[in-house]
């Protein structure tokens, strides 16, 4: 695949695989692993991630509300500081 998994560089962004392919950072089997593990994974539903190969998501965070009620906020079971990034619909 490229990188360890939770690998968190640049070598793990998956919007940057041709790049990546092209200066030789992944080789053309991790590339083709990672469009297969994609493919399977979004047939199933998933979201992936553009920053982590390995990273995906049930659902964007604007949809858990609706989906999961019980849960009333991200805030609250996950702190925010000013540096982080949170992941909304289309950042993945």
């Amino acid at each position: 695949m490229g990188t360890p998994y939770d690998f968190a560089g640049e070598t793990a962004y998956t919007y940057i695989e041709n790049e990546l392919l092209t200066y030789n950072k992944i080789s053309k089997e991790q590339y083709y692993n990672r469009q297969l593990l994609r493919s399977a994974m979004k047939k199933l539903g998933f979201i992936d991630n553009n920053y982590e190969w390995w990273h995906f998501g049930a659902c964007y965070r604007s949809q858990v509300s609706k989906k999961y009620p019980f849960i009333v906020s991200f805030d609250s079971i996950t702190p925010v500081s000013k540096n982080s990034k949170i992941l909304t619909e289309g950042s993945y």
